[in-house]
């Protein structure tokens, strides 16, 4: 990929590449001390009773299946079905970085467990799902079952999980 960019030399750039940012062969024109790196995920997972009910991976699931289905028209089947491939790239090109960030913004709002509650099971009245995914769509839901749906009409108007739940509202 290649990016041409003029800019004055005291107005920052942003880049977000997927969070590719962090990846050398996209900053290693730029001098090290002109780059802050911020990594931006769910840093938090829920538990009941000291036992982990409710993880990282399970939110961005959601998130993920949730906003295709209700902005873009995509069937969780076909969401689910690329799941394994997103866990793969966030391993090989994200993850990896993270320890290069300057800053971790935590991108977890604990109201946020309340909504995809609340979206789960019309999402999943929508669309049919068949074997495998349906066996991780079922799993993934059944861990919010113990939680208290939040209407989505209560979701801030500034809210980050705009991006992933608007289309719901």
């Amino acid at each position: 990929m290649y990016v041409t960019v003029n800019k004055a030399p005291d107005h920052p750039l942003l880049l977000d590449g997927k969070r590719r940012e962090h990846n050398p062969e996209l900053t290693g024109l730029v001098p090290d001390d002109q780059i802050y790196r911020i990594y931006a995920g769910l840093r938090e997972e829920y538990c009941i009773d000291g036992r982990r009910v409710i993880n990282t991976q399970d939110i961005r699931l959601c998130r993920r299946t949730l906003r295709d289905a209700a902005a873009r028209g995509r069937s969780p089947a076909k969401t689910l079905a690329m799941w394994d491939r997103v866990l793969d790239g966030e391993t090989r090109y994200i993850k990896g970085f993270k320890t290069t960030a300057d800053f971790l913004l935590d991108t977890s709002f604990t109201y946020e467990l309340g909504l995809i509650a609340k979206l789960l099971r019309p999402v999943s009245q929508r669309f049919t799902l068949e074997g495998h995914n349906a066996e991780l769509w079922d799993e993934t839901a059944r861990r919010f079952e113990h939680v208290a749906p939040v209407e989505l009409e209560l979701l801030p108007a500034d809210s980050m999980l705009r991006e992933f739940y608007a289309g719901e509202i």
